[in-house]
């Protein structure tokens, strides 16, 4: 490791943080971390002091000090570590890594045996040699920022890499190969699984290739997140995969068409999960050339027994919902504590308010609500109950309101803990009105 000669105020300064049980055995002993984090210094907020051009986080209980210094070279930038105590420092006890250098070189110097959880940002060689000496590894985060030629060369690193884990409790990564798929559903403490694009616009559309004809299954995993700008690669997880302990649902994609959304939903009708479900987002990114589209989304979903928190955000397409299937949902969803259903706001809405208050008494526990309204029809009829629980509900209309008072003495009888209106596109004038009127009311019964 070449030696720290010709330090220089401005150069870029990283930094090191030191966190945890630090134990420090006397000169000639070895010291111990429990948590270390590495980051550009632009990145962190509580930096110790600077001392000669590097920055210095400082153990409060031992003096083990960190530096990292940035320093040019002709073969481009080389990043340079030292950590200097007395003597030569070696965490054995370290149980968390987050690296964010862009470089790996020296990360070998943090590779506990008993390191638990690991973040990186960046893909290299040494995930290999980091699961490998890291046996007990249990929370692995890998989060690619940038693209490159090397993008597709590293997913295959990342997907034989994780094929090497055999404790993982926790996996969050970018899309992984089908084989790293099925070792993932033998993991028996696995629990929480994630993967996500790297989000930029030139990356490649990564697919799944398989031929497999039993569906496999990941009997533990309670938490699952899919965050793919290629929707067939989420067709395909689901379609052959069952999932019967799963509890979250999370899927992010960019639907390119109506037969690419019927199989999405068919799909995840079909994991087995009807019966543990209860927290389900679903957020379809699709592209102007299908706006207007009508997603028939909701009837895949009656399924889900056990649900209390739906968010279905489709912004260019239309969810098609009204008085009838709302009840129907409201039945099969007795559960629920929080339904949002945002759509495109081309079409206009064929639920009533005299349909949400009816199926309002199916869901006694609902307290969130965003759904899109007819403020036209106004008529309620008689003996309405009043729904207690509700208290944050978002409104919107293709319409405008005509009687924004009415439309407020409606909210304040029948829901009387919502306080106003929020509304997230259109008409905002007239819910504004709404507001108004239904803050006055309030006023009265406290006077």
């Amino acid at each position: 490791m070449p030696q720290f000669d010709g330090m220089h105020r401005h150069e870029p300064i990283w930094n090191a943080q030191i966190q945890g049980d630090l134990c420090s055995r006397g000169r000639g002993q070895q010291s111990t971390g429990s948590e270390i984090y590495c980051s550009p210094r632009n990145d962190m907020q509580n930096v110790s002091r600077a001392r000669n051009g590097f920055a210095v986080v400082q153990s409060r209980s031992v003096g083990t000090i960190a530096r990292l210094r940035n320093e040019a070279t002709s073969a481009g930038i080389s990043w340079w570590f030292k950590v200097v105590p007395i003597e030569k420092c070696i965490f054995l006890r370290l149980r968390s890594l987050t690296w964010r250098l862009s470089t790996a070189k020296y990360l070998d110097l943090f590779l506990s045996r008993t390191l638990r959880r690991c973040s990186l940002f960046t893909i290299n060689q040494n995930l290999k040699n980091i699961v490998t000496r890291c046996a007990a590894l249990e929370d692995l985060s890998i989060k690619k920022l940038n693209f490159d030629a090397s993008t597709a060369d590293e997913l295959f690193l990342l997907s034989d890499s994780v094929r090497l884990c055999k404790q993982l409790v926790t996996l969050s990564c970018p899309p992984l190969d089908w084989a790293a798929w099925e070792h993932l559903s033998n993991l028996p403490n696995l629990v929480r699984a994630g993967v996500r694009d790297v989000q930029i616009c030139s990356a490649p559309a990564w697919s799944l290739e398989r031929n497999v004809t039993n569906p496999t299954q990941f009997l533990n995993i309670t938490a699952l997140s899919l965050q793919v700008n290629n929707a067939g690669y989420i067709i395909t997880v689901l379609q052959h995969s069952q999932f019967p302990s799963l509890r979250e649902l999370k899927i992010e994609t960019d639907l390119l068409s109506s037969e690419e959304a019927e199989q999405l939903f068919c799909a995840l009708s079909n994991c087995k999960a009807c019966q543990t479900l209860q927290q389900l987002e679903i957020t379809v990114i699709s592209g102007s050339r299908h706006q207007g589209s009508s997603l028939t989304a909701i009837p895949h979903l009656l399924c889900f027994a056990q649900l209390q928190t739906l968010r279905l955000v489709c912004c260019f397409s239309y969810i098609y919902l009204d008085n009838d299937l709302l009840l129907e949902a409201m039945s099969n969803w007795p559960h629920l504590r929080t339904l949002e259903i945002e759509g495109s706001c081309l079409h206009p809405s064929t639920v009533t308010f005299c349909g949400l208050f009816t199926a309002l008494r199916l869901c006694p526990h609902l307290h969130t609500l965003r759904v899109l309204i007819d403020p036209v029809n106004i008529e309620i009829g008689p003996n309405k109950i009043q729904h207690t629980s509700l208290k944050t509900v978002d409104f919107d209309t293709l319409s405008p309101i005509v009687n924004t008072a009415d439309v407020a003495r409606i909210i304040f009888n029948v829901l009387p803990c919502v306080d106003q209106v929020n509304q997230f596109t259109m008409h905002t004038e007239g819910w504004d009105g709404v507001n108004r009127h239904l803050k006055s009311l309030k006023a009265a019964v406290l006077h």
